[in-house]
């Protein structure tokens, strides 16, 4: 936040997440700090972004073949009329 004091920025980066907050409450009527809303948290103070990326990656990958076990690839029939 350029131009701004590191208090002002802290003061901006607050508001903007209560008004985030306040917004998915009214609009959606969800709680965002419900960790059951999100299939994956990464604290990112203490892994990387090759590490997060990587955690992603694997975590989507896994999500990918689960879907694949439940949803079988369906065979189209089709009947000559």
């Amino acid at each position: 936040l350029k131009g701004l004091s590191e208090r002002e920025a802290a003061r901006f980066v607050e508001r903007t997440e209560q008004e985030r907050v306040l917004f998915v409450h009214k609009n959606f009527g969800k709680d965002v700090t419900d960790p059951h809303h999100y299939d994956l948290v990464l604290n990112t103070s203490s892994v990387g972004v090759e590490e997060a990326a990587q955690i992603i990656l694997g975590t989507l990958r896994l999500f990918e073949k689960r879907r694949e076990v439940a949803e079988p690839e369906q065979e189209e029939y089709f009947v000559n009329a």
